[in-house]
């Protein structure tokens, strides 16, 4: 397509001085239309259009490394598609506001930094006013799917953080001792009660709450109530590497823990 990139023209009555939008043509400058608002562009074309809104979310700088990381060490991964309203305001001009993925956005900008530019995806909402920007911004923030593309990513990284505060806390041997972990068994436990898909916060504020359940069951352990076996899978715990979560045996921790951080959130 190589219409002009405005979308927007006056009314036919030349009375009415305001500008309204009338149906969206994008062109190639703007991205290649794949469906009635869906395109594709290169990152690098659409960048400096693109601006945030006051309803967005508040940005995690973590959240970005952990996506840049993702698209940096897979450089074929699917991206997910952005939201993006397009707004026709008075004495501003056209306008593309970020509606969803402005994480994305921030993270395919380090990778421009980086001589990276992929081609992104993203759907295109029409806005006649402020309140539909809200309306449309809330709408997506309600309905974004159960299941993420980063929550085996984030599943990933929470367990190589505990594995680096909590030193010789893993086995190797599916059949390990009560006090150390296996990675595979805690992946399936942590999957099993899809943590990542339901709680809605960073790997390092997940792994902060996990430091406090920690302690909590720490200074809750009793050597007057306990059993002979009990205080000896404490010692041992203090004594190896500290994580007395294992205190509840069988990996039924994760479930105290995500009980633990339902009441928190």
């Amino acid at each position: 397509m190589t219409t002009k990139i405005l979308m927007y023209q006056k009314p036919i009555d030349e009375d009415d001085d305001v500008f309204k939008p009338y149906k969206i043509n994008h062109d190639v400058f703007f991205g290649y239309k794949l469906d009635e608002n869906l395109f594709k562009q290169k990152f690098s074309k659409i960048k400096d259009m693109l601006t945030m809104t006051s309803e967005n979310r508040g940005i995690s700088q973590y959240h970005i490394s952990e996506i840049y990381n993702y698209y940096n060490s897979n450089p074929t991964a699917f991206i997910q598609p952005l939201h993006i309203i397009s707004y026709y305001k008075q004495n501003s001009g056209e306008q593309f506001l970020i509606a969803d993925g402005q994480h994305r956005v921030e993270a395919l900008k380090r990778l421009l930094l980086n001589g990276i530019d992929r081609d992104v995806l993203y759907f295109v909402h029409d806005a006649d006013n402020e309140q539909d920007i809200k309306k449309i911004i809330k709408e997506l923030n309600s309905s974004k799917p159960i299941d993420s593309l980063f929550d085996f990513d984030k599943r990933n990284e929470f367990i190589k953080k505990i594995e680096s505060e909590f030193d010789k806390i893993f086995s190797l041997n599916e059949n390990h001792h009560d006090f150390k972990m296996n990675k595979i068994k805690l992946r399936d436990a942590l999957d099993n009660i899809k943590l990542f898909e339901k709680i809605n916060l960073t790997v390092e504020e997940i792994y902060c709450k996990l430091d406090e359940f920690n302690m909590a069951v720490k200074n809750d352990f009793s050597f007057k109530k306990k059993s002979t076996n009990e205080k000896d899978l404490y010692m041992k715990i203090a004594q190896t590497h500290g994580f007395y979560c294992l205190m509840y045996r069988d990996y039924l921790w994760v479930n105290k823990f995500y009980i633990y951080l339902k009441n928190e959130v």
